[in-house]
């Protein structure tokens, strides 16, 4: 997975949610989205941040082909990047990469409430830093 990395987080620390988000796709079994030939562009968006990161408050989310786009919250903006969120963004595009449409995603369509809990517990207690500079 190539990732190009326009912001202030950590690309440590975003390859790491990144990790685990196509881990647990990939575990359902069904249409597996490759860690080969996958890119994942990560940018702030142009509107600054108002109510802290969202698939739909704040950040925003799509694919091109293989390559996953999102926007991200300036980190000037917000005190943390909850990692829980961003594997949620993720994990839910790289369903459109293995050619899902929103009504066949279940508890990953975006319309669907946050599924942090239990799911995503490998990430717990883990933020994505702002890089040093």
């Amino acid at each position: 997975m190539k990732i190009t990395n326009k912001t202030s987080w950590s690309t440590a620390d975003l390859r790491r949610v990144f990790a685990e988000g196509l881990r647990l796709w990939n575990s359902n079994g069904d249409r597996k989205v490759p860690n080969k030939g996958l890119n994942v562009r990560v940018t702030h968006r142009k509107n600054r941040a108002r109510n802290g990161w969202g698939h739909h408050t704040t950040g925003r989310a799509w694919i091109r082909g293989r390559t996953i786009l999102i926007h991200v919250p300036r980190a000037d903006d917000v005190d943390a990047l909850d990692p829980r969120d961003v594997a949620f963004v993720f994990e839910h595009e790289a369903a459109h990469c293995a050619g899902f449409e929103h009504s066949q995603m279940g508890a990953l369509n975006h319309r669907a409430p946050m599924i942090k809990t239990g799911r995503y517990d490998k990430l717990a207690g883990f933020n994505i830093r702002k890089q040093t500079p």
